[in-house]
């Protein structure tokens, strides 16, 4: 939905603003003439789409933003001010970026913006799913406990990503290793051997000629390959920046073996974590259903999410439609059917966000079990070849010349 931001009056002339969602300017300034003010100026804010929790690229720690809001929350509820709380976690933070941060949103808050209204202003720090507890949080008067659900969330999704990424690392490590290995062959040790093996014209196995063969390709087209590679690499990212190449790319990656069923089981778990934690925290259904749709990371997911969320606001249950989409595990459907039948939706899909966590963890694990030996076994047959190609034709050299 779309956002305005307003400034206005109230009937002593002092000025206030702050930010609306609604579909157009007039239900905004009705809004606003219902809260009792007389609207100045209405401007439609952009949205910025936030790397949450989940994104790679975050210049700022997400144990920076648990600490942050769990420190927040241990403030507001001894009943400290808001400003003076923001000016404390500014002083005690040794981030640069995020004290200018904080300052800028304490500033906005002392300008008559509201919290979450400053924090939306910083989308690139703080995620959509987060602004949208806070708002409900401010507006119910239970931010302290939204603020302390908010760090349990951070914290959870951050230790999810930091154990899928540490079982990569080893196989991520060998892979680099071999390719080195590889290369350090083909452009500095086989040229040496080649000139020596070219000049003697002794006969030369089928593996040195392979080899021979890599590192003339190498030597002399390397740069051409290279510049097609990145060529290649530039055409890919506009063509998945279209809507038609998106949605095959993100059907393509659900189709790869092994992987495309780990993608599935990271995804269920983080729309489980997201929409368990809106819902927990107040957050309407339909509206939670939106913000999931932008913050997940699949088209196809989004997509289903969307045909979801229209069919419940036309009345129907969550379970049956999203089970017609057949992109969510059965067992995610059938909890948030019994979720839905109990009054209890937002306890059942924490359920389902936690077994899919443990099931994500467990398959990577499994993987990288497999995968360490495979790589290992790869990587020295690699090296034995390029053994096997360099010292072939030494040992036939000393027989030529006996």
């Amino acid at each position: 939905m779309p956002q305005f931001r307003y400034r206005a009056r109230d009937r002593e002339g002092k000025v206030v603003q702050g930010t609306i969602d609604s579909a157009s300017e007039a239900i905004v300034a009705g809004k606003i003439l219902e809260m009792g003010y007389y609207p100045v100026e209405i401007k439609s804010v952009e949205r910025r789409t936030g790397r949450g929790f989940w994104s790679p690229g975050r210049r700022i720690p997400v144990s920076e933003i648990v600490v942050f809001y769990r420190q927040l929350a241990t403030m507001h509820d001894a009943g400290l001010p808001l400003i003076y709380s923001l000016v404390t976690l500014a002083d005690g933070t040794t981030n640069r970026h995020f004290k200018d941060v904080i300052n800028a949103i304490r500033a906005e808050v002392e300008g008559g913006e509201t919290f979450s209204g400053a924090l939306e202003t910083h989308a690139d720090v703080f995620d959509e799913v987060g602004v949208n507890m806070i708002r409900v949080g401010e507006a119910s008067g239970n931010l302290s406990e939204v603020l302390e659900r908010l760090a349990e969330y951070g914290e959870k999704a951050a230790e999810l990503r930091s154990r899928v990424k540490n079982a990569l690392a080893y196989p991520l490590v060998l892979m680099i290793v071999a390719t080195g290995v590889v290369m350090f062959s083909l452009v500095v040790v086989m040229p040496r051997f080649a000139s020596i093996f070219t000049r003697l014209k002794a006969p030369l196995p089928l593996p040195t000629r392979m080899l021979m063969v890599l590192s003339d390709i190498v030597k002399h087209q390397g740069w051409t390959i290279l510049a097609g590679l990145v060529v290649f690499l530039v055409l890919f990212r506009l063509l998945i920046k279209t809507k038609r190449g998106r949605w095959a790319w993100d059907g393509f990656l659900f189709r790869i073996p092994v992987f495309g069923e780990l993608r599935r089981k990271n995804l269920t778990a983080r729309f489980a974590r997201n929409f368990g934690t809106l819902i927990e925290s107040g957050v309407d259904i339909l509206y939670s259903f939106e913000v999931c749709e932008r913050t997940l990371g699949s088209v196809r997911l989004a997509s289903a999410l969307a045909t979801t969320r229209e069919g419940v606001r036309e009345g129907e249950s969550i379970a049956p439609v999203l089970e017609e989409q057949k992109v969510f595990p059965p067992l995610l459907t059938r909890m948030i059917s019994v979720g839905e039948e109990t009054g209890r939706l937002g306890q059942m899909i924490y359920r389902v966000a936690g077994y899919y966590e443990l099931e994500l963890d467990v398959a990577v694990k499994r993987l990288t079990t497999l995968l360490e030996p495979m790589l290992v076994v790869v990587m020295a047959g690699v090296v034995a070849f390029i053994a096997a190609a360099t010292l072939l034709p030494l040992f036939n050299m000393i027989k030529y010349m006996r």
